[in-house]
């Protein structure tokens, strides 16, 4: 499941046309935002069930559905402007996928996602109820703690 489609990209490109006789295709978008999909959830996926459903948590589903498409539109930017021969600034893209990335990951430890279902794992792959309920362990050295 795709948080965004080849619709929703095509519609954020009012002058392009995405189609199967086009530089990008629309197969290509829906690839490119399975691939965005699945990149947001291994972010998330160590505190929220994934994928977000946007049925039953529509508020954190328009969440990923914005950062795929952002994720997606700088794929189409780079891909257009390599069609063009405009001269592409690797860094740059790399440093915005990142950021991107970096604010999903930010607001899943920060339990953000009010509506999404939490995993039954914590971070680290043990199944416990303190991750569901939002109990996170501390332990403190050389202090008697039981």
């Amino acid at each position: 499941m795709s948080y965004c489609s080849s619709t929703d990209i095509a519609a954020e490109y009012k002058t392009i046309t995405f189609g199967s006789a086009t530089s990008i295709t629309s197969s290509t978008l829906a690839t490119w935002c399975s691939q965005a999909s699945a990149r947001l959830d291994t972010q998330i996926g160590s505190f929220y069930s994934t994928p977000i459903l946007e049925a039953s948590s529509p508020i954190s589903f328009s969440l990923m559905k914005m950062y795929a498409t952002q994720l997606v539109q700088l794929r189409v930017n780079r891909a257009l402007g390599l069609k063009a021969g405009i001269a592409q600034d690797q860094e740059s893209f790399a440093t915005s996928a990142k950021n991107i990335i970096d604010e999903v990951k930010d607001i899943a430890e920060r339990r953000q996602l009010s509506d999404a279902p939490r995993a039954s794992s914590n971070k680290y792959g043990f199944k416990d109820y303190n991750n569901t309920n939002d109990v996170e362990p501390i332990f403190e050295i050389d202090s008697e703690q039981w």
